[in-house]
């Protein structure tokens, strides 16, 4: 019961009643709800910094993912979608994870990149986020801000490019393995035969 008071609490943005709850009725911090989520998620969502602050410093967990059927977000993550620059900076002070990526292999640098926030591309870039990181598809953050032509993002990640001929190249490697492995598609016809001697 008291960790259901205490999400509804957060998620309410009722600071007081979330620290009441915590400190007197011993609810954990980080629990979370059938999603995965917890009220670190929840916080960050929000965009409440205040709240953020209390639960962290109550030990809840920056880099807690969200279960893989959902989506599999950090709170950094879903920050960076909202665009609240203050919850990231709070997340990063208290050792959240830049590079830690969701299900489709999106790290918040990919986000920032492909939605073009730019003071977030710089501060997750200025903590040490990964540059060159590939999602699933091996698309770079430089591919997503290209993609969707945010040009003061591209310029922030000039050497780290998608290369578009590489992975052609690896397309066409896999059809013709495929091809080969098949069989069927590789083979000659069979050259006629002629006619024997009698």
């Amino acid at each position: 019961m008291a960790n259901q008071i205490l999400m509804h609490a957060v998620s309410q943005g009722d600071v007081e009643q979330a620290q009441s709850i915590i400190v007197e009725g011993g609810a954990d911090v980080n629990c979370m709800n059938t999603l995965g989520e917890t009220a670190c998620h929840y916080a960050a969502l929000r965009g409440s910094v205040t709240m953020l602050e209390v639960l962290l410093a109550y030990g809840a967990d920056p880099n807690v993912n969200t279960k893989k059927e959902y989506g599999a977000a950090t709170p950094i993550l879903l920050a960076t979608k909202q665009g609240h620059i203050q919850v990231v900076e709070t997340l990063i002070r208290h050792n959240a994870d830049c590079n830690l990526p969701d299900v489709q292999g999106f790290t918040p640098l990919h986000i920032a990149a492909r939605e073009g926030k730019v003071d977030l591309a710089k501060l997750l870039i200025s903590h040490g986020s990964n540059v060159e990181a590939p999602d699933n598809m091996g698309k770079t953050p430089y591919f997503w801000a290209k993609e969707n032509n945010h040009t003061e993002i591209m310029n922030l990640l000039p050497v780290y490019k998608y290369e578009w001929n590489t992975q052609l190249k690896k397309l066409k490697d896999n059809i013709v393995y495929i091809d080969r492995k098949d069989g069927d598609n590789t083979k000659p016809p069979p050259k006629p035969r002629g006619k024997g001697k009698k």
